[in-house]
Order: C-alpha cells, then structure tokens, then sequence
C-alpha cells in the first residue's frame, strides 16, 4: 500500500491466497523473514479495533542480539500470538524493547506470569501491559532543564560560574553541560539538579520573569529539557494547522552573501524577525548552490517583499546572473508533494505525445475567428438525449407518422424529408411563437476548411483501451477534431461549434457513443438535426 500523494510505501501490504491452507503455512514459516532492513510481521487481516488492548504486552530490557524471531518462539509457547515487534533505530539495530500481541488476553496475562524475568539470551525481561501514551502517568522524576540566550561576552569558564551563581540558589546542581553553537559565539546550557523541586522552581520563576543580559538581543530561555522527537512532535501539533504567510525562500544566492546582506536588503519592506542563509551540495558533490530563508514580523510584509523585492537592484545584487528566485516557503513534506505532482503531469503530458504520435498529429482543428467548442453545461444529459431515441422510423405522409420497414425501426433521417414538408412545419413553429413566416434555408454557406490531424476511426478502434487512459480534456479534442468537419457540412459555420462540443460532452455520451456517430453518416445527420431543433426552440 502507498500513499496517493508522495508515492511512498505504507510499510504494509496484502497476500491473497487461493487456499486458506496455503495462507496459513505462509504465515508461519516466512513469520519474522527479514526484507530489507525490517524482519517482516504477518497475520490474517483484521481491523485494529478489534484486536484487545490487554492481549498487547510491552517487553523491555532485551539483549540486543535478541530477533523477532527469538521473541516469537518464547511467547508462542504460552499461546497464540498474532504479532510480534522489537524497536529498531534507523540502522535497524534493536533499541532493547519491543511489543507481543496474543490473539486472547487470558494467554497475555499467563505470559506476563510465567515469563516474567525470564532469561532470553544475556538478559532478563521485564514485562508488563502495553498503555498507550495518552494513558500514562507522568510519573518520571524531571530534573533536568535547558537554558539558551546566555551572556555572549563570557568564555566556558566565567559562563560556568555565571551559571552556578544564578541557579544555585533554587537548590544543588548535580551535573551541568555547556554547548557552544557550531557557527555563532552563543552558548546554551543542560542543568540537571539533583531533586525535582529545585527544577521545577528554577523553570516557574525564570520563564516567567527571564533576566535579559548585555549583548543578548533576547531574555534567558528557561525550559524542561526534550527530546529531539518530542520536541518535533510539540512543534507540529502547535504549527501543523498553520499556514506559512510571513517565511519567504530564495534560492540561487551568490555564495559570498550573508545572512546580514540579504537582512539589509530586505529591511525596507518591514520587521524581520530571522534571517538564515545555507549551502547545499549535490550527493556527488557536482552541484553547489547557497539558499536563504527571511521571515517577516507580518503577512503584509511578507507579501509585499515577495511581489516587489525581484525588481530591487540591491536584492538583485545578492543572486547569481542577477536572477533573483523569491517564494513562499514551503514544509519538506509539502515541498515533496509538489514536486511529486509535477513529475506525474510531466510523465501524463509525454505520454500522450507519445501516443499522439502514433497518428501522425497535425495542427490542430482551426475554428472560425472568435468561434470555440463550448462544453456542454453539467446541468445532465440534453432532452435530445435523454432516454430511448424517440424515432422509430421514416416518416409516412399518408400515416401521418413515422412507419416501419419488415417490422425493424428505421433510423429518422430529417435531412430526407420534402422540402414542402419541411417548410409547413418550420411555417407552423413560427406561427405557434408568434413570429412572421420566413422561408427556411435550405442551402448551406460553404464550410471553412479544416486541417486534418491525421487520427481516424479505424485508428481510435485500433487503439481505443490506450485512448481510453488519456486525459479526458484530450479525448475530448480529438473526438472533436474528428467530428468538426462532418457537422460543418450539415449544420453550417454559425452552429457547427456549439453541436459539436454538444456531442464530445463525455458527461453525457460514452466514447463508443461518439465512434458510433462517426461510423455512420445517417445516424450522425439525426443527432445534428435533433441538436439544431433543440437550439432553434431554446432561440424561440
């Protein structure tokens, strides 16, 4: 299974067997088999909802060279298990924890029984059920704190003194950490005191009144330490439903500029709050390129910057051949959609030029100046099409109706009838809209010529599955290309568009529908003259 979007593995998928039998031996001897980096999980599909939370043990304290396999086998002798899950790191090394999942809780609590300290490999494990985070108490003592925005004047040892004289007096300090930034002369700071007490009353009172100290632009940051991942996750869940008005990117920056030049540069349009500049290198080391992200105190400046900062000579200056590239900036995971859909509306576009090419293509149809092929509207199907085809035959003067040849329905072909006839009905409409008598034309004006594009109905029978995956817009200019000319003989230069944009509605008619039309000149002539009665009446 992959993600519509990025294309990107789920991490899980689905085997199908003829035989239950089959399915069942699969799922145990290729259980554990490792694919890649992971030893892969298998069990018969259910939905997660129903699989009980107090069947899933939580299993810590294991030997590194402990497998999924070695855990499978201990626990399946107690019952049956339908997932087993050690925790691995990026490298795929075991993070000495993992997780069993028995099909029936009564087998997860005799195994949290019988198994508890068990010697697997080097180690004992330790096990006990699995409760999701939400659920867990916070009952780790939090001693540890980190603290940014210290005084930049000071070298490690007159920091460390600093340090012990500001903190010191919230209780005794059991280990302390100072960290240079790899790029600036800044320094931050893990504090771990030696009681939860002396943390907790350390982070209340400097977050709350932070000291500001010479040559720092911003006050003492005081906070919990976290993790990278949980500092990531708190991050997301405060920015996710935000959306980016005030950070811009700029891209092909000269790779002298610094992030005080492009500050300068930009200072004009408002405040900014952060500049930062980096270089990026291709994997084989071919391409160098030097990006800049600026972000605005406001949307408005933001905006501004970004419609007007391209024709600045200043701005203009920090980019190479003087080509500035100037955008919003853009998340990596949507960044990465973007580029995604843009690779799939390439890969689409070639796809039919390669199949466009098959037909030879010439230009494309010319139309008469200011004239289009209008889309019909989605309002559904035109009463000229809606339900059986109302003709059944030709028409019979002395019947008065349309008759019936060796019992079989005729095709109407109004082009056919007298030209008398013709007239009395066309007279009797006017009559009925109240409009003066005016005789009906029965010439034609001579159609444009229209280039041919080389496509014709054998070649679309021929390779109508493949025509059937183009794009829906494309289909529609080629069945139309197709059509044009056949219809400008009949309906004439002032309709010919719009009924044949009528008949390529591919919301109305399937694509065999059209081809039908196309391969017969009779059946074609009917849907034209249903098509012009129709706009005739909505004229009237």
């Amino acid at each position: 299974m992959r993600d519509q979007t990025s294309g990107k593995s789920r991490g899980f998928g689905f085997v199908n067997f003829v035989y239950p039998r089959d399915a069942d031996v699969a799922r145990q001897f290729a259980q554990n088999e490792k694919v890649g980096r992971k030893h892969i999980r298998i069990m018969f599909k259910r939905n997660v909802r129903d699989l009980p939370p107090e069947g899933n043990l939580f299993v810590k304290n294991l030997d590194r060279n402990v497998t999924v396999k070695d855990l499978q086998t201990l626990f399946s002798q107690v019952g049956p298990i339908l997932s087993t899950h050690i925790a691995a790191n990026a490298e795929g090394n075991s993070l000495g924890y993992g997780y069993v999942q028995f099909e029936k809780v009564e087998d997860a609590k005799k195994a949290l029984e019988s198994l508890q300290n068990h010697k697997l490999k080097e180690n004992e494990i330790s096990i006990s059920h699995y409760v999701p985070k939400d659920k867990r108490g916070d009952t780790a003592l939090r001693r540890n704190i980190y603290v940014k925005n210290l005084p930049e004047n000071k070298n490690e040892q007159e920091l460390s003194k600093f340090i012990n004289e500001l903190f010191n007096k919230y209780g005794e300090i059991e280990t302390y950490l100072p960290k240079k930034h790899p790029l600036e002369n800044k320094y931050s700071a893990f504090i771990c005191f030696k009681d939860q007490e002396s943390a907790q009353k350390a982070v209340e009172d400097l977050s709350k009144n932070p000291p500001k100290f010479d040559g720092c632009s911003e006050p003492l940051y005081v906070n919990w330490h976290q993790s990278k991942a949980e500092r990531l996750r708190e991050l997301k869940s405060q920015f996710q439903h935000l959306q980016n008005e005030t950070n811009l990117f700029l891209k092909n920056l000269k790779s002298e500029v610094t992030e005080n030049d492009v500050k300068s540069a930009f200072q004009n349009f408002g405040q900014i709050t952060s500049v930062a500049c980096k270089d990026w290198t291709s994997n084989d080391s071919q391409k160098k390129a030097r990006m800049g992200f600026i972000n605005f105190g406001n949307v408005e400046d933001a905006r501004k910057a970004h419609a007007e900062s391209s024709a600045v000579e200043e701005i203009k200056d920090l980019f190479v051949d003087s080509k500035p590239y100037i955008g919003f900036h853009q998340p990596k995971d949507k960044r990465k959609e973007y580029i995604l859909s843009q690779k799939k509306w390439k890969a689409q576009q070639a796809n039919t030029a390669k199949w466009m090419s098959g037909f030879n293509m010439g230009p494309m149809m010319n139309l008469p100046p200011g004239r289009r092929m209008p889309p019909m509207g989605q309002q559904g199907r035109p009463p000229m099409m809606r339900g059986p085809r109302p003709h059944t035959g030709m028409w019979d003067n002395a019947r008065g109706g349309y008759a019936q040849r060796g019992g079989r329905p005729m095709n109407r072909n109004q082009g056919n009838r007298p030209i008398e006839q013709q007239q009395r009905i066309h007279n009797q409409n006017q009559v009925n809209a109240g409009k003066p008598m005016v005789p009906v034309q029965t010439q034609q004006p001579q159609p444009t010529p229209v280039q041919s594009s080389g496509i014709t109905v054998q070649n679309l029978r021929t390779k109508l599955p493949e025509f059937l995956n183009l794009d829906e817009n494309k289909q529609r200019q080629i069945l139309g290309e197709l059509l044009f000319p056949l219809v400008l003989k009949t309906a004439g230069q002032e309709l010919a568009p719009k009924i044949t944009g009528m008949l390529i509605d591919l919301s109305v008619l399937e694509v065999t529908e059209i081809l039908e039309f196309l391969e017969s000149p009779d059946l074609l002539q009917e849907r034209v003259h249903e098509a012009i009665d129709l706009i005739q009446n909505e004229e009237a």
